[in-house]
């Protein structure tokens, strides 16, 4: 099978090799299944583990990676929870085609959840979760402030801050960044490489600073400066690469707890907790999906890609979680086009499309409409945002190799989204021409009424047709001259 394996210590991701020789794990214990990898999360970890930076520190050779969604391949003699065929996420040495896992460290996907959606669950969320209830002891109306907050934890803290009823002040470095947190729950945006951002905290909160700081960078000493008497500072990482110095009067001036949380050793010193916290998460993914849902970045990887996707996540070019598709998982079958207000949005490599849609009628419509084409998932809205990727000419043609067997083009809103759309197809039908096999207008007061006159029509495009206000075409490939 494929694996990445590291024999040495490696200077960075970049060095980091895939080798197609590795022996298929065959001997089960009693408690371990055996798992069909179909995606697996990226961490920063993992870069700090395949230098030998991290605490834990693995005998060599091994398979570096923390989580992975799959499918059962087969299970120990006694293994209860799981059966063959079953889908599930967990945590695991990740990087592989097959992994072995024991039955303590694995849960089934959420329903609805695409593999990408769970590959990214198994550490981020609880970690976010645990940390604001269990440590900090989160409570409505308080106020949280959440550091990098457009990262893995970042997000999954945001969101679940919002669920909590706390108000929500997100820091990140970037106006990208700061508008996925703003997107996903954050009540107020502040760039930390502003100078003056204690100021802006401070004049948010009529200066009396904030309830909980959640930290997974090494923003400490800073944040002493923003946080209220009987504040509570979450310890979760050191993205920063070194280790704070703290001035400890301020912990003792202002009655601050500072708490670390280390999710990994729940397993070891509170087992009890673990069925607790899920329990709780599993009830916010059904409940709040509209809010608390993981967020995949624009660019789902290849397996044999996955060092330029660590490479991105440790230039910090990435939001979200960052996924890589393995196995046959990794196939592209079809692509969504969605006309969107500036550009077309692309969301090339989910296994159920993800898409704002006007209502509740047109997502059941654009839902049934895949699921007769043998795709199932959710098409969700999430606070107006639609986590899928402007997709530029160079970007389609990267993936030129892997094209799709259908495009499914959906207007859902009027802008200025047709000479991308000219251009895709116009490319595309260089390669194999296309044909239109479905076209439908749904009339609704919804979709249709609102600006009856106003449509994109795709001048350039041999397929002859316009995308109006709310129409939906197929598209397939035609070996017809």
């Amino acid at each position: 099978m494929k694996a990445y394996v590291v024999e040495r210590w490696l200077k960075g991701p970049e060095e980091l090799a895939l080798r197609d020789d590795v022996p298929e794990p065959k001997e089960l214990k009693d408690d371990e299944c055996l798992i069909d990898v179909r995606a697996i999360g990226l961490n920063f970890f993992d870069i700090l583990m395949i230098q030998g930076r991290y605490q834990i520190k693995p005998p060599f050779p091994f398979v570096p990676g923390g989580e992975f969604s799959g499918v059962v391949m087969k299970t120990g003699a006694g293994v209860k929870r799981f059966k063959v065929g079953d889908k599930v996420f967990g945590s695991g040495y990740s990087y592989a085609e097959r992994v072995v896992a024991s039955e303590s460290k694995m849960l089934p996907m959420p329903e609805g959840f695409s593999f990408e959606e769970a590959a990214g669950l198994f550490i981020t969320y609880p970690t976010s979760y645990a940390a604001l209830k269990l440590r900090a002891n989160l409570q409505p109306g308080e106020t949280c402030l959440v550091h990098a907050a457009a990262g893995g934890v970042g997000i999954a803290a945001v969101q679940i801050a919002k669920a909590f009823g706390a108000t929500v002040i997100a820091t990140a470095g970037s106006a990208a960044k700061l508008d996925i947190a703003k997107r996903n729950g954050a009540d107020h945006v502040i760039n930390y490489r502003d100078k003056d951002w204690t100021d802006q905290v401070k004049k948010l909160t009529n200066g009396k600073g904030v309830d909980v700081v959640y930290d997974p960078v090494g923003m400490v000493e800073e944040s002493m400066k923003i946080i209220r008497w009987n504040g509570r500072i979450l310890v979760i990482g050191f993205a920063k690469g070194h280790f704070e110095k703290v001035s400890l009067n301020r912990v003792l001036l202002k009655n601050i707890a500072l708490v670390g949380l280390h999710w990994g050793e729940y397993a070891k010193f509170e087992p009890d907790r673990i069925p607790e916290v899920w329990n709780d998460l599993f009830k916010l993914f059904k409940g709040r999906s509209d809010l608390v849902r993981p967020v995949i970045w624009e660019h789902v990887f290849r397996f044999e890609d996955v060092s330029k996707g660590l490479i991105a996540i440790g230039g910090r070019e990435t939001y979200g979680k960052v996924v890589a598709r393995v196995g046959e998982n990794s196939r592209l079958d079809y692509c969504v086009f969605c006309v969107q207000v500036i550009s077309i949005l692309w969301q090339p490599w989910y296994p159920c499309p993800k898409m704002a849609a006007a209502g509740p009628a047109r997502r059941t419509q654009i839902k049934e409409l895949l699921k007769s084409d043998g795709i199932h998932g959710d098409i969700e809205t999430r606070l107006g945002y639609n986590p899928v990727m402007r997709l530029s000419m160079d970007d389609f043609q990267m993936a030129q190799a892997n094209l799709p067997t259908k495009l499914y083009v959906f207007g859902t809103q009027i802008g200025r989204g047709d000479e991308t759309l000219n251009g895709i197809l116009s490319y595309l039908q260089t390669t194999r021409r296309l044909k239109l096999i479905h076209a439908e207008t749904p009339v609704t007061n919804e979709l249709h009424l609102v600006r009856p006159s106003i449509h994109m029509r795709l001048q350039r495009s041999p397929i002859g047709v316009a995308v109006r206000y709310g129409q939906i075409l197929v598209l397939e490939w035609s070996d017809d001259e």
